[in-house]
């Protein structure tokens, strides 16, 4: 009976983890989006392994959608609402660095698999649910950006897209701006920026026809941009795919500026 008793203490001093999987980012349920958000209570609160490609990322939080079977995105699907975890595993950062703006634009447009802890409070809201105590039905309020799936961990990435490659939500529409005022901006951003940059670098000056006080600045970083430049203002937004960078600038009394957070 020696080796019976040593058999319950060894499960018993077990990581509660090994026997308990979900409990922990170290042994996530494997699974999938559409399985979580067809089962919401089954996996709320539980760490699991899903795959997905990370779509629009605006402020807090981003958008996990799920990858059809011809691997583009599945625009119609329930997706999650991600926020990635503070921590930045693996990652060397300052610590007055916000991690999940960085790790934002680190994984937009890839397809990814991410380990992370669901919450079923905002998807309740959609869900059918049984009527609270004394007959009153639950009310859950989520703002917009509300996460249903928190300290997130990328494991691996699968293939990147550019920010051209998606346009389910369609921003304002860029125009190049025509050579004169280009060049105004221009000659502005260099005399800013021009230590870390070429002269060879090729530049794209874009603006919303409808607004007149502000513009994009791009700097292609491939040897030509030619059909590749953004279209959208969603395009210019940061992307290791992209094959340029966009800086924002401002018109104020005559005078360009560039926000100081731009590359």
């Amino acid at each position: 009976m020696r080796w019976i008793a040593a058999v319950l203490f060894l499960v018993a001093t077990l990581p509660s983890c090994a026997i308990n999987p979900g409990k922990s980012p170290d042994s996530p349920l494997d699974t999938t989006i559409a399985a979580v958000r067809a089962n919401g209570p089954q996996y709320d609160g539980k760490y699991v392994r899903v795959r997905g490609l990370l779509n629009q990322c605006i402020g807090f939080s981003c958008v996990l959608h799920p990858v059809a079977k011809n691997g583009t995105p599945d625009w119609k699907a329930p997706e999650f609402r991600i926020a990635f975890s503070r921590d930045a595993p693996n990652l060397m950062l300052p610590e007055d660095f916000e991690a999940r703006s960085f790790l934002g634009y680190l994984y937009r447009f890839s397809e990814i698999t991410v380990v992370g802890q669901y919450d079923y409070t905002c998807d309740s809201a959609n869900d059918p649910h049984p009527v609270g105590p004394g007959g009153l039905q639950d009310v859950v309020i989520c703002t917009d950006a509300a996460t249903n799936f928190a300290d997130v961990r990328v494991v691996a990435v699968h293939k990147r897209w550019p920010s051209t490659a998606f346009s389910i939500w369609p921003g304002k529409k860029l125009s190049p701006l025509p050579p004169p005022l280009a060049e105004t901006i221009i000659a502005a951003f260099k005399e800013n920026r021009s230590a870390n940059l070429s002269e060879t670098n090729q530049y794209q000056a874009l603006n919303n026809p409808e607004d007149a006080t502000s513009a994009y600045l791009c700097v292609c970083l491939e040897n030509s941009c030619a059909g590749k430049w953004p279209t959208q203002a969603p395009q210019v937004l940061g992307n290791p795919a992209n094959p340029y960078v966009c800086a924002y600038a401002s018109l104020d009394h005559g005078t360009w500026h560039f926000a100081p957070q731009d590359f």
